[in-house]
């Protein structure tokens, strides 16, 4: 702080200062008419959201339902697999026994 402005804080000093105002019901009905309509807006656009995540949820669901398609699919897909190599280890091994095979077949 300045000076003068410690000066005229000092001269302060044991006095004392009223003022007086009216104060209507109009800002704050309007603060709040705001508050509710901003609300409002708010409310619909988060129950959207969690609409969205439900149904986000719910599919999650399906995919990792055991007697889901979803994980039938993967099933069948690693039975597939393992007759496929259990297939090519018995034509290995039989190449292995008999190199001909491969050129006269069966």
């Amino acid at each position: 702080m300045n000076v003068m402005t410690t000066a005229r804080l000092e001269a302060w000093i044991g006095r004392t200062e009223s003022r007086a105002d009216v104060v209507t019901a109009w800002p704050a009905v309007a603060l709040a008419a705001t508050l509710d309509r901003e609300s409002a807006t708010t409310l619909t656009a988060m129950r959207g959201t969690l609409n969205r995540a439900d149904g986000s949820l719910d599919n999650t669901r399906l995919l990792l339902d055991p007697q889901g398609p979803m994980v039938s699919q993967l099933q069948q897909t690693v039975d597939d697999l393992a007759t496929t190599a259990e297939r090519l280890r018995n034509v290995a091994e039989r190449v292995d026994r008999d190199p001909s095979v491969l050129v006269r077949g069966r």
